[in-house]
């Protein structure tokens, strides 16, 4: 029995829902269509550009958690709405137009079209916090230092004791999820113009130790591949056969996985003796 209602709201933040009173295309009735969050009457009243239409019946205005502080009024309403999904992204049957947590997390395209300054102010202000924090002149320093020096040597790529090696599960289950640190949070327009400099950056400064034979999960294994219509065949790497008959690398790959018999006309006979 829901104890709650206009004239006796409950203590605090809380996060309620609206259920539907009958079947409907989207979902059967007793389901959610909107989740939210509020204080004192909010459950029961429409805002002024509201587009969300209150139950008629009040009963199936539920008050599913309540006494709350705000910030975990919001983490419960990001939970149900990432758990019943959104009409408008196509996961799920909820009418909210956005993630939760006070509307600011991924709003769909007409909302930020609606007000784009708005949403870019919000979604800057729930951007990663360390943004606009500098590092100290001692850890740029290290991380500036080349080979051995450098702090994160032997710790990545090849050099790693942890190269070539599957993630535990109890990694996995700290690093993915609501556990992972950037978990619902998106990188500002600047940060990800900078990360696109940083990154061709690198790539021109180290292409020359990534690109063929260079790099170092380069297979220099030669296959047998025959022509399917012509019948001839030929001995080469799956870079080779990349470079000579531009075949994408990925189908290739997926014949020496033994995933698929051929790609671009190409019969994998097998590798050679």
């Amino acid at each position: 029995m829901n104890i709650y209602s206009k004239t006796n709201p409950p203590q605090g933040f809380y996060v309620y829902a609206y259920i539907r009173s009958k079947d409907s295309k989207t979902a059967k009735a007793g389901t959610p269509y909107y989740i939210g969050k509020g204080k004192e009457k909010r459950a029961w009243k429409k805002g002024k550009e509201e587009r969300i239409n209150l139950p008629l019946n009040h009963k199936h205005i539920i008050i599913v958690e309540s006494n709350l502080t705000e910030i975990g009024a919001l983490a419960i309403e990001r939970r149900l709405v990432r758990r019943f999904g959104r009409k408008d992204i196509h996961t799920g049957i909820l009418e909210n137009r956005t993630d939760g947590g006070d509307g600011v997390t991924n709003p769909n395209a007409s909302a930020r079209k609606r007000d784009p300054d708005k949403m870019k102010k919000f979604i800057q202000a729930g951007a990663d916090s360390s943004r606009g924090k500098k590092q100290t002149p001692e850890r740029r320093k290290l991380a500036s230092q080349p080979g051995e020096k450098n702090a994160m040597y032997g710790k990545t790529g090849p050099l790693s004791p942890n190269f070539g090696k599957k993630r535990s599960a109890d990694v996995i289950a700290k690093t993915t999820g609501e556990k992972n640190g950037m978990f619902n949070k998106t990188h500002s327009d600047e940060v990800k113009h900078n990360l696109s400099i940083q990154r061709s950056e690198w790539w021109e400064k180290n292409k020359h130790t990534r690109l063929g034979e260079k790099h170092y999960n380069y297979d220099h294994t030669v296959y047998k591949w025959q022509n399917k219509k012509t019948g001839e065949i030929v001995h080469m790497t799956q870079h080779q056969l990349n470079a000579v008959y531009n075949i994408g690398p990925g189908p290739i790959n997926n014949c020496v996985r033994g995933w698929s018999k051929s790609t671009g006309g190409w019969l994998l006979l097998g590798k050679e003796v």
